[in-house]
């Protein structure tokens, strides 16, 4: 199941707020009154910093996440933003925001990471964030995104972080992702990718950290991309692999994290992995080896982080 634990962000409030919840914010917007998180927002009390994970990546963020975000209200955020052009990023997750929000929002030209996941935001929304010429990090978890749009965020030259698990991307999408060049992070977990999109992402020499886990991608796509030098970080847990795609993924050397959980490879996978001299940390739970995490000791000149890595401890939403 695709959960609500996958990003790689922590937020520390510069001034507490007063909590109010999402229940106690319905209430209120049925009874007439101005949404309380906007009223919060305007006397600076929904602003903080914004720390990533992996990249070091620091923002100043206006967190307006589980505030039932409407689309009428977003000309009053980009106004805000206008006034206050030190705030860098936006968090608008879990709000109830489709096409029209997202279109509005756009007007605004000055975001560097931007949270709106967990909206009912389709691919006409997207192509319009996609317009954001300064955005660099998008996390758009669960909306209704399919190829169009993901063909719209590839065509961007300034994104290089892109989190799109649980929408409708399928193989066109996924080649379109991987024709991008400025991108280092792509999450497409719970796609509909396939083998053909997964094989497309063979040729990319940008993208570092690459997660198409649950998108049946196959043996011959792993295979694949085991021919791939560029990338670090691959998640391709269940994705109906063998001990042939293990075996290829074993043989590549610039691997340091490795996800295979849920697949079907066996000892011979498992034995694969084991002798490869330069992965850091691989999983294979739920295959037939029984082995759940293992880390591997290899010794590193500079520290080397994993942005979906479940060892970095509670500055970050785990993978």
């Amino acid at each position: 199941m695709f959960g609500k634990t996958f990003f790689c962000a922590t937020i520390i409030s510069s001034v507490v707020a007063s909590g109010i919840s999402m229940a106690a914010t319905q209430s209120q917007l049925s009874s007439g009154k101005k949404n309380p998180c906007l009223e919060e927002m305007q006397h600076d009390l929904k602003t903080g910093t914004l720390y990533l994970c992996g990249d070091g990546g620091k923002f100043k963020v206006l967190s307006l996440e589980r505030c039932d975000i409407q689309n009428q209200d977003i000309p009053e955020i980009v106004a805000y933003l206008e006034k206050h052009p030190r705030i860098n990023a936006l968090d608008l997750s879990q709000d109830n925001l489709s096409d029209e929000g997202a279109q509005t929002l756009a007007a605004n030209k000055k975001l560097s990471w931007l949270g709106i996941s967990y909206n009912n935001i389709g691919d006409k929304g997207t192509a319009a964030l996609a317009s954001i010429p300064t955005l660099t990090h998008l996390e758009m978890f669960l909306n209704n995104v399919s190829d169009e749009g993901a063909a719209a965020l590839a065509k961007s030259t300034s994104l290089k972080s892109l989190y799109l698990g649980g929408n409708n991307i399928g193989p066109e999408g996924a080649k379109a992702l991987a024709n991008n060049t400025s991108l280092e992070i792509l999450y497409l977990k719970a796609n509909h990718v396939g083998s053909a999109g997964a094989s497309a992402f063979i040729h990319n020499t940008s993208i570092t950290h690459l997660y198409l886990d649950d998108n049946f991608v196959g043996d011959d796509a792993a295979v694949a991309l085991a021919k791939n030098n560029h990338i670090t970080d691959l998640g391709l847990s269940d994705d109906d692999l063998s001990d042939t795609a293990a075996i290829a993924l074993a043989g590549n050397t610039t691997l340091r994290w490795l996800y295979l959980d849920e697949n079907h490879f066996g000892s011979a996978g498992l034995a694969a992995l084991e002798n490869n001299t330069t992965l850091t940390e691989f999983t294979t739970f739920g295959n037939s080896s029984g082995v759940k995490t293992q880390h591997k000791p290899v010794k590193l000149m500079t520290p080397e982080i994993s942005p979906h890595s479940t060892t970095l401890g509670s500055s970050c939403h785990l993978r």
